[in-house]
C-alpha cells in the first residue's frame, strides 16, 4: 500500500531517489500523485497489473529504464504519443502487456535495449529501423509479418541487426526470403 492521498500531497518530494519498484495486486488509486513526487527517478519498475500509462510516468522526462512487463497495459493514440515524448529512454520494456498499438520510439535517440515480446504487435516498432544506438530489440512471440528493408540496406545499424530476435513470428514469405538472401550474403 502506498500513503494515504494527504500524506502524497502535502509531501515535497523525492527527488533524490533515482530508483524506484512498486509491486502490488493492483495500481493504487493515488498511484499517479505518488509517482510524481519522484522527480528525480532514473529507473522505475512497475508491476502492479497497470491497465494504461499513467500520466505521471511521461512527465518524468528525465526517466532512462522503465520496466512495466508483465503488466495488462493497452496503449491509446494518447499514451503511445506520450510514451514517445520520453527521450532519455535507454531501456524499455513492455513485455507480456497486449499494447494494441504498436510504440513509437522514432525519438528515443539514446535507447539501448527495447523489450517488446509478447505484446500482440503486428508492426515493426516506429522508428526502431533507424536507432544505431541499439543493441537489444526482442520482439519475439508477436503478430510482425514484415521488417523495414533498412535493417537489410543500413551499415550503421549493423548492431541491431545482431541484437534482433524475431521468434515466433508470423514473417510474411517475402520477409523470410530477404532474411535468407542477407543471412547468405554477410554470414550471420
Amino acid at each position: 500500500n502506498l500513503p494515504d492521498a494527504d500524506f502524497i500531497l502535502g509531501t515535497r518530494g523525492f527527488e533524490h531517489i533515482e530508483y524506484l519498484k512498486i509491486s502490488g495486486d493492483a495500481f493504487p488509486p493515488t498511484g499517479n500523485d505518488f509517482l510524481g513526487k519522484f522527480t528525480g527517478l532514473k529507473s522505475l519498475r512497475l508491476d502492479c497489473m497497470l491497465t494504461e500509462l499513467p500520466n505521471s510516468i511521461t512527465q518524468m522526462l528525465q526517466l532512462e529504464q522503465l520496466d512495466l512487463s508483465d503488466n495488462n497495459i493497452t496503449l491509446t493514440e494518447d499514451s503511445r504519443q506520450r510514451l514517445a515524448g520520453m527521450t532519455r529512454m535507454e531501456e524499455l520494456n513492455l513485455d507480456g502487456n497486449p499494447l494494441g498499438l504498436t510504440p513509437d520510439v522514432s525519438a528515443m535517440n539514446h535507447l539501448l535495449n527495447l523489450s517488446l515480446q509478447q505484446t500482440g504487435i503486428s508492426q515493426w516498432p516506429i522508428g526502431a529501423e533507424r536507432l544505431t544506438q541499439l543493441h537489444s530489440l526482442l520482439l519475439q512471440e508477436n503478430q510482425i509479418t514484415t521488417i523495414p528493408e533498412s535493417l537489410f540496406t543500413s551499415p550503421a545499424m549493423r548492431t541491431a541487426k545482431r541484437g534482433t530476435i524475431l521468434r515466433d513470428n508470423p514473417l510474411n514469405a517475402a520477409t523470410l526470403q530477404r532474411l535468407t538472401e542477407y543471412r547468405l550474403r554477410t554470414n550471420t
